[in-house]
């Protein structure tokens, strides 16, 4: 059993927020989920600030990491290259499971002091949300420990208006329903939501130059339809205390005016009643510029079902991974 005691920092809209969190129980579990669309572009030279292995110092070492990224290039190579150099970076963890369709993958990497005796199954569904493009997800759903996960790579359309991109993700949504334990202990969405803020750039300029963060989200179109009940009412976000991660010219960290920034990449996430998941952090990472998107991260501590097999050890040997399928 391990016994831990750090400080934390996570943002609200009122500002910092630091929380001191001690634990000795053995079930809690930390999760780092990045999400990057990165627009066909080839490697940048460190994936180091993506991976997190730089912040372990600020915050403990996750458990897990699960990397979403959208829009890779259409060569074979192009999308091996990303996931070998991912697997690479991440020192000290093992794949779980690592699925690439069409322009998008989705990636979960395990610290290889959880033992590794998963039984995998691998089937490969197709739902046409858009035909001919990688408008699409990844599902992947395992067991870890008695508690069920399941994270959802999801790119939705671009130019189509925002009830188009509601009607797409409510597909994949049904498909879940139908497919998968839809009674999942703890519920990621990661990706390119490519949601917009109903605004000018002429009158969204001024308010990101104040951090004005709280008004612009009044005019995003996924927090409209939470809030009219349309869709992702079952879902929850961490504040948004960062500036919007579209769309930016390349090789630059300056927004293209020709088009209104937006929130376009986002991390949602639900659990069980009786469960408890506590978010982390959730920010934006400027140091990547070869991309119109910045990546952004999540962190959530979850709490795993361990029952009795958690007193002796805080990883216990019985796991089992179900089923991971690309959606498209």
């Amino acid at each position: 059993m391990r016994l831990l005691s750090t400080t934390l920092a996570f943002a609200a809209f009122t500002g910092v927020l630091s929380v001191k969190l001690t634990y000795s129980n053995s079930s809690l579990f930390h999760i780092r989920v990045v999400t990057w669309s990165v627009n066909k572009n080839n490697l940048p030279n460190d994936l180091s600030d993506l991976v997190g292995v730089n912040n372990w110092s600020q915050t403990p070492e996750a458990d897990m990491i699960v990397i979403g990224l959208q829009n890779l290039g259409i060569l074979a190579n192009d999308k091996d290259e990303w996931i070998k150099a991912l697997k690479a970076e991440a020192s000290g963890y093992y794949t779980i499971d690592a699925s690439v369709h069409k322009g998008n993958a989705l990636v979960v990497l395990a610290k290889v002091t959880i033992p590794s005796n998963f039984s995998t199954t691998l089937v490969t569904r197709a739902v046409n949300l858009k035909m001919f493009s990688k408008v699409g997800a990844i599902i992947t759903n395992f067991n870890l420990f008695n508690t069920q996960f399941t994270f959802v790579g999801l790119r939705l359309s671009e130019k189509a208006d925002a009830q188009r991109r509601i009607n797409q993700y409510e597909a994949v949504r049904k498909n879940i329903k139908e497919n998968y334990d839809p009674d999942s202990d703890y519920v990621f969405w990661l990706g390119n939501f490519n949601f917009k803020i109903d605004l000018d750039s002429t009158n969204v300029k001024p308010l990101i130059e104040k951090k004005d963060w709280s008004t612009l989200l009044l005019h995003d179109q996924l927090k409209k339809a939470q809030k009219d009940k349309e869709s992702f009412e079952d879902l929850t976000e961490q504040n948004i205390n960062f500036r919007p991660t579209y769309k930016f010219k390349p090789s630059t960290n300056t927004y293209n005016w020709n088009v209104t920034p937006s929130w376009a990449d986002r991390i949602l996430f639900r659990s069980k009643k009786n469960s408890t998941l506590t978010p982390l952090k959730y920010e934006l990472i400027e140091e990547y510029t070869k991309t119109e998107h910045k990546p952004v991260v999540g962190e959530f501590f979850v709490r795993l079902n361990c029952r009795s097999s958690c007193s002796n050890s805080r990883y216990p040997l019985s796991t089992d991974l179900s089923t991971s399928r690309p959606i498209l």
